[in-house]
């Protein structure tokens, strides 16, 4: 996802990257950019934003957080200048912030949020004031600090001054305050939460009420509103909820319908002679077809109109209500439907789209105004593997998840894609996908591209490349940098513009119909 609005970055902390840490959080840690802490953040801020995660080490090393702070002053220097940037770092994750805008601009980070960091200090045995770690330049250079610490949490002081990892040497000792106490510490506005729970404290600082107040905060809102909007209280103590990681299937949906359209689209001109219908994928919804619909509609004026397949877009549970021809008959209606409109109908779809693409050019084949298919990663087959895992598990399991990797995927993208797969509606994707490809014969005569991306993982490559081979009246484009839904990928200018390529050969190089 990029756009023009605010760039915040989340910063962890020490050994975030041990397999103690990612059993804790079950894979999914507070700092990754769709975890609960940002989600609650994001809505809390309440403007367009983008959150991005930088993994560093994580070693407990002064030298490993003074080299962590210069590569993200580095990323943050790059970074357009019109877009405000924002740090939020928690434990040592804080002094590698502090560290990086020293290296900045005064004035490139907006603001710097300091979850329990430790503020740490190294004092000489003969009496010299203390010289703090990390702050250098930083009051001056950030016009927004802010210190939140819990008076609970024994990790960010007690535990931090016995391992600080800081050289030290017989004449010095390393102090560790909740609190800056160095040069005009007036300008750091500090914030205090209670909790309930000691042992948990520390973590308690990247939790989801915390992510929602860190977003009030960023809004503008004070210390104390911020603490009331996220449902904390400012004087008691309050209770450790979670800590802050994977939000959930049904909170990750949520979010997803939030951000992705899963509505159907009907664009450029209504009166066009040329009509494209695109169908999208298992799952899916037209929100993965919508850009490339939107190019080609303002690039030719064709107009260009997208289905919802009976049980997509709306939840998971309406999968087991619909059927493969059921897909079939709902995308042949749309092209009837089309075909009385206008003079050419062209056949786009991803995936499972693409094979039913096939199957309505199997049902339609000799009707003249049919003028061509454009398959992009067709569903021809999955690889053994993925199959024998489907026939073990479709008697046990309704559904099963398709993983955080996918999730983040579609979240960063846009798109509206069940965060599940419907184990027994996936079987008719796999039957579909063999019909379609062992009838492609039967579509002979008629044009036919094919895209498919090289780093394809989802569908089995070489059963569409094999396609290819058999039938060498059908167009194989490979492109390089793209991995299933080809919409989004890195070469979706290609595809969008051999798309529009192929349809003006079929028209006769008019492009008008």
């Amino acid at each position: 996802m990029t756009g023009d609005g605010d760039l915040l970055y989340i910063v962890h902390g020490s050994n975030a990257h041990t397999w103690w840490r990612r059993l804790a959080n079950r894979g999914y840690p507070w700092w990754r950019r769709w975890s609960l802490f940002c989600c609650e953040l994001r809505q809390a801020f309440g403007h367009h934003c983008e959150v991005r995660e930088f993994q560093w080490s994580g070693t407990n090393t002064h030298q490993a957080r003074m080299s962590a702070g210069a590569d993200l002053a580095r990323i943050v220097g790059a970074e357009s200048e019109s877009r405000k940037i924002h740090l939020i770092g928690h434990s040592h994750g804080g002094n590698v912030a502090l560290a990086a805008v020293n290296h900045l601009r005064r004035g490139r980070v907006e603001t710097l949020i300091l979850l329990a960091n430790p503020h740490m200090a190294v004092a000489e045995t003969r009496g010299d004031p203390p010289a703090w770690l990390y702050w250098d330049k930083a009051v001056d250079n950030v016009p927004h600090i802010w210190n939140l610490y819990s008076p609970e949490d024994n990790v960010q002081c007690s535990l931090a001054r016995t391992f600080h990892g800081i050289p030290s040497t017989r004449r010095r000792a390393v102090l560790v305050r909740r609190t800056y106490e160095g040069s005009d510490p007036g300008r750091v506005q500090n914030g205090v939460i209670h909790w309930s729970k000691p042992p948990a404290a520390h973590r308690a600082m990247h939790s989801g009420v915390v992510g929602a107040m860190v977003g009030a905060l960023l809004r503008g809102s004070t210390f104390a509103q911020a603490m009331q909007s996220a449902g904390l209280s400012v004087e008691g103590s309050n209770e450790p909820r979670d800590r802050g990681g994977f939000p959930g299937l049904e909170k990750t949906q949520q979010v997803i319908r939030n951000l992705g359209n899963p509505a159907p689209f009907d664009m450029g001109n209504a009166q066009s002679g040329v009509g494209i219908l695109f169908i999208h994928g298992f799952t899916a919804s037209p929100a993965e077809l919508r850009s490339m619909a939107e190019y080609m509609a303002k690039r030719t004026g064709w107009r260009c109109k997208g289905i919802v397949l009976p049980g997509h877009g709306t939840k998971v549970e309406d999968m087991q209500k619909a059927t493969g021809e059921d897909w079939i008959a709902a995308a042949e209606k749309a092209y009837g439907d089309l075909a009385h409109d206008c003079r050419h109908v062209f056949l786009a779809g991803v995936s499972l789209g693409a094979a039913i693409c096939c199957h309505v050019g199997f049902r339609r084949r000799k009707d003249a105004k049919l003028g061509g298919l454009l398959l992009m990663a067709p569903a021809f087959g999955v690889s053994l593997k993925k199959a024998a895992a489907l026939r073990i598990l479709r008697p046990f399991m309704k559904f099963r998840s398709k993983g955080t990797r996918a999730s983040d995927y579609f979240l960063d993208h846009r798109l509206y894609s069940y965060v599940v797969n419907p184990l027994n509606r996936a079987s008719d994707v796999l039957n579909l996908g063999r019909q379609a490809v062992r009838r492609l014969g039967e579509l002979k005569g008629l044009p036919v591209v094919l895209f498919a991306g090289d780093l394809e993982s989802t569908v089995s490559l070489e059963k569409i490349h094999a396609a290819a081979r058999k039938n060498p009246w059908i167009r194989l484009v490979r492109l390089p940098k793209s991995r299933h839904i080809l919409t989004v990928e890195p070469d979706r200018e290609m595809l969008f513009e051999a798309s529009v390529k192929f349809v003006e050969e079929c028209l006769g190089g008019t492009g008008k119909g």
